[in-house]
C-alpha cells in the first residue's frame, strides 16, 4: 500500500474526502512554520534580552533544550510532511503531543503562567480543533488542563518564590475547553465549504471545457472580437472560412485577417445593416456572417456567427423537395392502379390471335411505356419511403477494396477494367453505408452506359482530400465524352434524361442520399475524363 492510500485511512471507520485530506496536510505545514518561527524568535530573545529577562530565568537550560528541540522537530516535521509519511493523524498526534511538551517546559523555565507564555498553549488546542476533530480535541485540551494544574500544584512545593496561580491556570483551562469544542465546529464547517469549493471549481472547469468542446465542434463559425478589435475566441470552423491556421488571443485582427478586419469595420459604419456575404478561404464556401454584441453596452464586444450559405440553400431545398416528395408520392400511389390495369388490359389484348402485325407494334410501345412508367412510379414511392439515415464512422479505403471485389466477383467488370486508388493511410468518413453502396452503383453504371468502352479501364475509383480543406473525397472516373455545358446544370434535376430508356432519377436520388448524409455529390470535368466527386462530410466536425 503506497503512502497516499495510507493516508486515506487515518484510522476511522469513514475515509475522509480528497479535500478534507489536503486541508489537514495544509494545516499541519503551517503549523510546521509556526513551529520554525517561534523556535527562532526565542532563541534570539533568548540571547538578544537584557540581565533578568523572562526567557530561561528560572532553567536556562531546560529553557535552551526546549528551545533547540522546537527547531529540531520544526526540520523532521518538514521531511515527513513532504513525504507524506506516516500518515496525517498520526503525524497530527505526534507533532502536537511534542509540542505541548516542549511549551510545558519554556513554560516552567521561564517562570510558570504569571509570564504570559501559558497562551503558546491555544496553538496545539486549535491545531487539534481543525486536524483532529472535536474528540481528540477536547481530550488534549483536558489533558492539558490536568498538566497545568500539576504544574501549579508542583510550585507550592518549589523553594522558589513564584507564587501559583490556580485560578489563572483555571480560567485558561476552561478557554481551552471551549476553544476545543468551537474550533473543531468552525472546522468542520471549512472542510465543508472546502469541499464544495472544491466541487464547484471542478464543475466549473467541466462545464468550460465542456463548453469549449461544443465551441470548436461546431459546423458554424464563431469569432469574439473585443471593443478594441482584438481576437478573443475562435473556433476551427471560423479559422477554417478565414484562412487562420493558429489560434490567437488578444491580437488586433488586422494582423491576422483581412476579411474579418472588413467585416469588423463594416459592422461599426453601418451597425444595423446586413452584412454582406463572402467567399471562404478555400475559394468555394459562401460565407454568410452574423453579428451580436456582447458584454458592457459603451465598450461592446462581438460575437460573430460564420455560416455556410450552402447549408441554408441546402435546407431550402429540403424543404421544397420534402413537400415535392410528399406530393409525388401521393400522385404516384393513386397512379399505380390505374397503370396496372392499363398493363394488364394490353397483356390480354396481346394474347388475341385476331391482332395484326401493326397493332402488335402498338402493343409492344404500350407494354414497354407502362414498363418504363411503372419503374418511375417505383422509383419515386421507394424514394417517399426512404428509411432514417445511420451514418456510421467507416474506413473509405477498405469500403472502396471490397467495393472493387464485388465487381468482380459478380462478373459485372473484370478487375482490369475498374482502377482504384487509395492513399497509403487510411481515411475515415461518416456516411450510411447502404447509401454509399447505392450512389457510387448509379455512377458505375452510368460510366459504364456512357463512357468510352476502350482496352482499358472503364471506370476509376479514386480516393483522395479536397485541397486545403480536411474534408475526404471519393471520385468516380471515365472516359466518356461528358456532358454538354448547357445540359450539366440540369443533370440532378428529377425526371432529366437524355436516354430514351432512363428515367431521370438516377442521379437525383443519389445527390438525395448524399445530402442527407451531408456529402456533396458534384459534377466536373477534367481533361478528357468525366468526373462525379463525393465529397464528404468533415470527420472531426460531425454532428448528428
Amino acid at each position: 500500500m503506497t503512502e497516499r492510500a495510507k493516508d486515506e485511512q487515518v484510522g476511522g471507520r469513514d475515509t475522509p474526502p480528497r479535500a478534507d485530506l489536503n486541508l489537514r496536510w495544509r494545516s499541519l505545514r503551517l503549523l510546521n512554520l509556526f513551529r520554525a518561527g517561534l523556535a527562532l524568535s526565542f532563541l534570539m530573545g533568548f540571547y538578544l534580552q537584557p540581565a533578568g529577562g523572562m526567557l530561561g530565568a528560572s532553567q536556562e537550560g531546560v529553557f535552551l533544550f526546549a528551545t533547540l528541540g522546537l527547531g529540531l522537530l520544526a526540520i523532521v516535521t518538514a521531511v515527513t510532511l513532504r513525504r507524506q509519511w506516516p500518515n496525517v493523524r498520526i503525524q497530527a498526534i505526534g507533532q502536537l503531543s511534542i509540542d505541548c511538551a516542549l511549551y510545558f517546559m519554556i513554560l516552567w523555565a521561564s517562570g510558570g503562567l504569571e509570564t504570559g507564555l501559558g497562551n503558546l498553549l491555544f496553538i496545539p488546542v486549535a491545531g487539534a480543533s481543525l486536524i483532529l476533530g472535536s474528540r481528540l480535541s477536547i481530550t488534549l485540551a483536558a489533558l492539558i488542563t490536568l498538566v497545568m494544574l500539576f504544574q501549579e500544584i508542583l510550585l507550592t512545593w518549589s523553594p522558589d518564590t513564584v507564587e501559583p496561580r490556580f485560578t489563572h491556570a483555571g480560567i485558561l483551562g476552561a478557554l481551552f475547553m471551549i476553544m476545543s469544542v468551537v474550533g473543531a465546529h468552525l472546522s468542520r464547517r471549512l472542510r465543508e465549504s472546502e469541499a464544495l469549493a472544491l466541487k464547484r471549481g471542478l464543475d466549473l472547469r467541466n462545464l468550460a471545457e465542456l463548453n469549449d468542446y461544443i465551441i470548436q465542434q461546431l459546423r458554424t463559425g464563431i469569432v469574439v472580437v473585443d471593443h478594441q478589435d482584438r481576437l478573443q475566441l475562435i473556433n476551427g470552423s471560423a479559422a477554417q472560412f478565414l484562412g487562420i491556421t493558429d489560434h490567437y488571443r488578444n491580437v488586433p485582427v488586422r494582423n491576422l485577417s483581412r476579411q474579418l478586419t472588413q467585416l469588423v469595420e463594416a459592422r461599426r459604419r453601418k451597425p444595423y445593416d446586413r452584412p454582406p456575404s463572402f467567399t471562404a478561404a478555400d475559394g468555394e464556401t459562401l460565407v454568410v456572417p452574423r453579428f451580436t454584441e456582447l458584454g458592457d453596452p459603451d465598450n461592446p464586444g462581438t460575437l460573430i456567427f460564420l455560416e455556410d450559405g450552402s447549408l441554408q440553400s441546402q435546407r431550402a431545398q429540403e424543404m421544397k423537395l420534402a413537400a415535392l416528395g410528399r406530393f409525388t408520392a401521393s400522385i404516384a400511389h393513386e397512379l399505380r392502379n390505374p397503370l396496372s390495369a392499363i398493363r394488364h388490359a394490353n397483356q390480354l389484348l396481346a394474347e388475341s390471335p385476331r391482332l395484326q402485325e401493326e397493332e402488335r407494334k402498338l402493343n409492344g410501345i404500350i407494354e414497354r411505356h407502362t414498363e418504363r412508367v411503372n419503374r418511375i412510379i417505383e422509383t419515386v414511392l421507394k424514394l417517399s419511403r426512404r428509411e432514417q439515415t445511420d451514418p456510421r464512422r467507416m474506413n473509405l479505403s477498405e469500403w472502396a477494396r471490397d467495393f472493387r471485389r464485388e465487381m468482380t466477383e459478380t462478373g459485372k467488370l473484370p478487375e482490369s477494367r475498374i482502377g482504384l486508388t487509395v492513399p497509403e493511410e487510411d481515411i475515415w468518413v461518416h456516411m450510411d453505408p447502404d447509401h454509399l453502396y447505392q450512389v457510387v452503383q448509379n455512377l458505375v453504371d452510368n460510366a459504364l452506359l456512357h463512357g468510352e468502352d476502350g482496352p482499358g479501364e472503364r471506370v476509376h475509383l479514386r480516393i483522395t482530400y479536397l485541397p486545403s480543406r480536411n474534408r475526404p473525397l471519393l471520385e468516380v472516373v471515365d472516359h466518356g465524352p461528358g456532358i454538354p455545358p448547357d445540359e450539366a446544370e440540369h443533370i440532378f434535376e428529377p425526371f432529366y434524361t437524355a436516354s430514351p430508356r432512363g428515367t431521370g432519377l438516377g442521379l437525383f436520388v443519389a445527390r438525395e442520399l448524399c445530402d442527407c448524409n451531408r456529402a456533396r455529390l458534384e459534377y466536373r470535368r477534367q481533361g478528357n475524363d468525366t468526373v462525379f466527386r463525393i465529397v464528404f462530410a468533415d470527420p472531426e466536425r460531425w454532428l448528428t
